[in-house]
Parts: C-alpha cells; structure tokens; sequence
C-alpha cells in the first residue's frame, strides 16, 4: 500500500513537470513570434523610411536637371563622365540620409542626322543655337554656339504613303504652317508662309504652306520658297528663306524654325529626317538620375520631354 502511494505521486510529480515544459514551450514560442513580428515590423519601417528618402533623393536629381535645362534653354547637354560616375557639379549629397544624387540632361543629338516625328497639336522647333557650356557651374550663355542654318528638312522619308485621308481632310487644306526667325539689326525678324490667293492657301503651288496632298517637297535653308517678312522693310514685304537666311549686316544669328500642325491626325504623327552639318539641339530632352548608398543604387531616367516653343508651349512637367 505505501509502494502504490509513492508511485502514484510520482506520477503526479511527473505529469506537473510535463505540463510545466509544455507551458515554458508555448510561451517561449509566443514571445518568439513576438519578437519575430516585431523586428520585421521595425525592417518593414526602416525600409519604408528608406524607399521614402530614396524617392525624394531621386526627385532631387530630376529637379535639379529641370533647373539646369530652364536656366539654359534648348540643346544643353550635361552628361556624366563614363566609368567614373558624375561631375562634382552634378552630384547632390544628403548628409542626413547619406545619400548621393547625381543627375544629366541630354538635348543635343549625337549625329547630324536624325529622324523625328511630328505629333498632333504639338509645334515642332528646331534651333540653330544652344548653350554649350559642359560644366555646371559656368554662367548660363558664357559658352554659346550660333551657327548659320545649312540644312535639309525630309518629311515621311523612309515610306512616303502619308496622304489627305490620313489627317481627316477630304478637302485639300494646311497641314504644317511654319515660322522661321532670326535676331537682326538688334531685333527678331520672322519669316512666315505667303500665298497670293487669301482664300485658300492650297489652291496654287506657289504656295509656302505645306498641305496635307503634298509631302514631296522639302524645307531646306537653300529653299526659294517665299514667306511674308514680319516686320516688313521699307523695300520688301515678303522674302525668299535662302535670303532671309543670308541677309544681314552684321551676320543674323539665333536661327530657328518652328513647324505647326494645323490638322486633326489620324495617324500617329509625321515623320521627318533633319540632315545638317553638325549635331542640332533636339525638340525633346531628357534628365536622368541616380541615387547611390553604398551598394544599393536606382536609377531614373525621364525621356521625351517636348522642349518649350516660341509658342510658349511646354513650361512645365506634369508626372502622374
């Protein structure tokens, strides 16, 4: 009788210490998993702290392209330096973050001839004069380049099939007017489209228009067509464009020319071909960005950006 009591305590003693391992068990798993959420939950913040200051450190570099372009206009080109990363000029450093920012900008081309579209509603400018300047802190227009136009505009060059239908006209209208301008004399001088006939700009072939029948003629800075001079000289009301190109005492400079579509498109656009004698500022730019710490790097890059006309098209960038 006393062995049978011994042992049935001790079977008690031992189904306690059972039950205690399984309770120290279960609460070593809860505070585990509590310690595991909590230190993903502080990684999750950190990393959201982080995606946070990377994207501003990204917005930084982009807005400080955008500055640089507006301050210099049309055709600046501010590149990095290859393998060995950016210029001093065009890194920005947050100290607090430790992040770098480094940023370019691209407006030129990089041959003298390229292709391009012409898109609805949307002025295509072409400039024959740019700020040069290839470090960041020169003062803006210290290193300009002026050239004299010698050039060959082609329009749909690689498949000439574009016609009136293609801009829902049936009737035969302006598709592209055009202006060209010049700094002269102290003043701008402009040359825009003439014809005789007031009532349809497309009924003669006299006419400097280009219509939406006729995409086999070029626009060159040798081309006969004659435009209305604005403003008029006491001698001439209109001007051939190879004359108003070349007319002048001193030289003209700040050539440029801007071609309007005046239709509704049902295609994507008109293609062109610019042929020249040297690298012209594009109609679009471009910034790219590039934020470092450490290993890690992103990269951003913001392409196409239609560059603003004399038509004040274009002052500003909207992202979504």
């Amino acid at each position: 009788m006393k062995f049978f009591t011994a042992s049935h305590k001790n079977k008690k003693a031992g189904l306690s210490l059972l039950l205690a391992m399984i309770g120290s068990t279960l609460a070593l798993g809860i505070v585990v998993s509590m310690v595991v959420l909590i230190t993903r939950s502080v990684e999750q913040s950190q990393d959201l702290e982080r995606s946070t200051q990377v994207f501003f450190a990204i917005e930084s570099g982009l807005e400080a392209g955008f500055f640089h372009h507006n301050a210099r206009g049309q055709g600046v080109d501010f590149l990095d330096i290859g393998e060995t990363g950016f210029p001093t000029a065009q890194i920005i450093t947050h100290s607090y973050t430790t992040l770098d920012s480094g940023w370019t900008i691209k407006g030129r081309a990089d041959v003298n001839n390229y292709y391009g579209m012409i898109y609805e509603n949307t002025p295509l400018q072409l400039r024959w004069f740019w700020d040069s300047s290839t470090v960041v802190t020169d003062r803006p227009s210290t290193h300009e380049t002026n050239l004299t136009p010698d050039f060959t505009l082609y329009f749909d060059p690689t498949n000439p099939s574009l016609d009136a239908s293609d801009f829902g006209s049936l009737d035969t209208e302006v598709l592209l007017s055009w202006l060209l301008t010049k700094r002269a004399d102290g003043a701008i001088q402009s040359l825009t489209p003439f014809v005789a006939d007031s009532v349809n700009s497309c009924v003669t072939t006299e006419s400097s228009f280009f219509c939406d029948d006729d995409f086999s003629r070029d626009f060159s800075s040798s081309s006969g067509f004659i435009g209305r001079l604005i403003p008029r000289t006491d001698s001439n009301t209109t001007e051939s464009v190879n004359s108003f190109i070349s007319n002048g005492d001193p030289a003209p400079t700040n050539f440029q020319l801007v071609l309007s579509p005046t239709l509704k498109f049902e295609k994507e656009g008109i293609p062109f071909k610019l042929t020249g004698t040297q690298a012209l500022p594009l109609p679009y730019y471009s910034v790219s960005t590039s934020v470092t710490a450490g290993d890690f790097t992103k990269d951003l890059v913001v392409s196409n950006i239609p560059e603003q006309t004399i038509l004040q098209a274009f002052n500003y960038v909207i992202f979504d």
